[in-house]
């Protein structure tokens, strides 16, 4: 849970110092429930799902745990690099998810404390970029916090749980409550503003 304390303090501290002066991301944009659901729908299947462990505990309640510890570890990362850090650049989407990709790359510290191979660092590197590439546009969306917590939530458990069984359903019904949550999402004002 510690760990994601440091992008939280980091942010936390250079927004003080640093002021957003058009910050466009609230907790939950502008519609609560939607930001809420989409959080929280990886850590519903994930529950339900549940995980093995070496503890023999129930396989949910342990995914519970699991879930409460990392929502609050990933939340910290967040408010540091879509809370912060998307919005203070300003260039194109792109350019913007490389930059946020390579810093939140740096910041894991892989290729220093764990043994790996340039490949498996390509891999994750990669997989930085595009997760910010996704959140960006998610997070344009929705003006929400919360959904860029989800996706964070959703690409940890798949990169760092072993699959537990049905695992493949339980992407596909995530995928589709957030493709639907994403298009009945109310506009923001500003949107509407350039379509008309």
């Amino acid at each position: 849970m510690l760990v994601g304390f440091g992008p939280f303090l980091g942010a936390a501290i250079v927004r003080r110092l640093f002021p957003l002066k058009n910050d466009k991301l609230a907790l939950y944009g502008n519609s609560f429930s939607k930001s809420l659901l989409f959080m929280l729908v990886p850590s519903l299947v994930l529950i339900l799902l549940g995980i093995k462990n070496k503890q023999n505990l129930n396989e949910h309640l342990f995914a519970l745990q699991v879930c409460i510890f990392w929502l609050i570890y990933i939340f910290g990362e967040e408010f540091g690099w879509r809370g912060y850090l998307q919005q203070l650049i300003r260039i194109n989407d792109y350019a913007k998810a490389l930059i946020v990709g390579i810093q939140w790359y740096i910041w894991h510290l892989s290729f220093i404390l764990e043994k790996t191979d340039l490949t498996r660092e390509l891999v994750f590197l990669l997989v930085l970029i595009v997760g910010s590439f996704i959140a960006i546009k998610v997070t344009k969306r929705t003006q929400s916090l919360l959904t860029s917590v989800g996706l964070h939530f959703s690409f940890s458990v798949m990169t760092n749980i072993p699959a537990p069984p049905f695992y493949l359903y339980g992407i596909l019904v995530m995928l589709v409550i957030w493709a639907v949550l994403l298009w009945k999402w109310p506009r923001n004002k500003l949107h509407r503003a350039k379509q008309t």
